[in-house]
C-alpha cells in the first residue's frame, strides 16, 4: 500500500508541476490535501501545502477555497492572538466559493462566521442573513443545520411575524430529519405556538426525534402523553350520584 502511495504521490507531483500544461489544478488540489497537508504522511509539508491551496483558491477551484475557509476557522480557534486575522482570510475564501460557485455551504458558513465575531443582533450578521436564507433554501451537507438556524435567527431578532417563518424553516429541517428540528417544531405544535395545539402531530414530531436519538424529545414526549390522560380524564368526568352528600 505503501509503495501504491508512493507512486501515486509521484503522479499527482508530476501532473501538478508539469511545466508543458502549467499544471493540473485538480492534481495540485488532492497532492496538498492528501499529502503535504496530512501529519501523517513523510512528505507533510503544512506550509507548502497551504501555499499550493491558497493559490488554487485564487485560480477559482471550489474545493480548495472551502478546504481553506475550514482549516483557517479550526486554525483561528487554536491560535487566539492570530484569531482575527485567521478569519479574516476564512471568510474571505468563503466568500469566493459563494460568489463564484453559490455554494450553499459557503454561503452558510459567511453567516456563521459574522455570527460568532459580532454577535447574532449585529448588522454584520444581519447583512450576511440573505446568505443564510440561501443555505437554508438549497441542498447541501448543512441544510437542515442551516435551516434551523434561520429558525433562531429571526426568533432572536423577533420582528414582526417572526412566529410562522420560525415554524417554516424548522418545517423544512423537520423533513430533512434533523432531530433538534423535529424537537422545537413538535415543542412549537405542542404548545400552540401558531394556531391551534395539535397533541397528535406533535407526538408524531417527537416521536421521530425519539426514534433518531434525541434525550430531551424523551422527557417532553412523556410530558405531553401526561397531558394528554389529564385531558382524556376531564373529558369523561361524571358527577356522583351522591354529589348531594357532599354538602
Amino acid at each position: 500500500v505503501e509503495v501504491d502511495r508512493e507512486l501515486a504521490f509521484s503522479l499527482f507531483r508530476a501532473a501538478a508541476f508539469n511545466p508543458k500544461t502549467d499544471g493540473h489544478n485538480k492534481a495540485a488540489e488532492f497532492l496538498a490535501r492528501s499529502y503535504l497537508m496530512d501529519p501523517k504522511s513523510k512528505h507533510y509539508n503544512k506550509e507548502f501545502g497551504l501555499r499550493v491551496l491558497r493559490a488554487l483558491s485564487d485560480l477559482g477551484e471550489v474545493e480548495s477555497q472551502l478546504y481553506m475557509g475550514g482549516f483557517l476557522v479550526i486554525e483561528a480557534k487554536e491560535k487566539a492572538l492570530e484569531k482575527e486575522m485567521l478569519l479574516k482570510e476564512a471568510f474571505m475564501h468563503f466568500d469566493r466559493a459563494a460568489n463564484q460557485h453559490a455554494h450553499a455551504g459557503a454561503h452558510f458558513m459567511l453567516f456563521i462566521l459574522q455570527k460568532d465575531r459580532y454577535g447574532i443582533k449585529s448588522e454584520e450578521a444581519k447583512a450576511k442573513s440573505k446568505n443564510l436564507q440561501f443555505a437554508a433554501e438549497n441542498r447541501h451537507q448543512f441544510q437542515a443545520d442551516a435551516a434551523i438556524e434561520l429558525a433562531f435567527y429571526l426568533r432572536g431578532r423577533g420582528e414582526f411575524g417572526w412566529e410562522k417563518q420560525y415554524i417554516r424553516w424548522l418545517e423544512i429541517a423537520a423533513d430533512l430529519k434533523k432531530p433538534e428540528a423535529l424537537y422545537f417544531l413538535g415543542k412549537a405544535v405542542m404548545f400552540g405556538m401558531v394556531g391551534e395545539q395539535d397533541y397528535l402531530q406533535a407526538k408524531s414530531l417527537l416521536s421521530q426525534a425519539v426514534q433518531l436519538g434525541h434525550a430531551q424529545s424523551s422527557k417532553l414526549l412523556a410530558d405531553l402523553q401526561k397531558r394528554v390522560e389529564a385531558e382524556q380524564r376531564l373529558d369523561t368526568f361524571e358527577v356522583p350520584l351522591n354529589w348531594i352528600d357532599s354538602f
